[in-house]
């Protein structure tokens, strides 16, 4: 599986070896040396590309908004109420949920250029995801297949932040 990303000019698709950018004409290697290596996920909120799922607890974007080709290695968050690897990502209502396999934290645009995400206050989610690929949004809420230290298997709803069990 590849993850992909859009905005309204490029296409930004990474398959955990490298990342490539489709537009109108052409399909090119993002040869950016600064461009996540390993990465496997990838989502757009707000002129930014966010990457992760290189079996950490970091998540990155581009530098230049709206442009897939220019990376910086100082431009990546961690996620630390739980820091376990991260293994999805979803983008909804301008704010980016990232799933670990025990946890989820939801992070926001702080408007600020040189570290544009911030976790969202204290929201922290003690129930991660069984898998990248079972994270879905309908009507504006995130769904996903539940796993945590108690065990996995359960379908997961959210109501604002908590976890409502389906």
């Amino acid at each position: 599986r590849v993850g992909m990303a859009a905005n309204t000019t490029q296409v930004l698709i990474v398959d955990g070896v490298g990342g490539w950018l489709a537009t109108d004409s052409s399909l090119t290697a993002v040869v950016d040396v600064d461009f996540p290596a390993g990465v496997t996920l990838a989502e757009y909120l707000s002129s930014y590309f966010i990457v992760g799922g290189d079996g950490s607890s970091q998540f990155y974007w581009n530098e230049t908004p709206n442009d897939g080709t220019a990376w910086t290695g100082t431009d990546f968050a961690s996620a630390e109420g739980n820091p376990d690897i991260i293994i999805g990502l979803d983008v909804n209502q301008l704010e980016l949920w990232l799933f670990g396999t025990a946890s989820a934290e939801i992070f926001i645009l702080t408007g600020d250029p040189d570290g544009p995400f911030q976790r969202q206050g204290n929201t922290y989610i003690e129930t991660g995801a069984a898998s990248a690929y079972c994270i879905a949004k309908i009507d504006s809420t995130v769904f996903w297949l539940g796993q945590d230290d108690r065990g996995a298997g359960i379908v997961w709803r959210a109501q604002g932040y908590a976890p409502a069990r389906i």
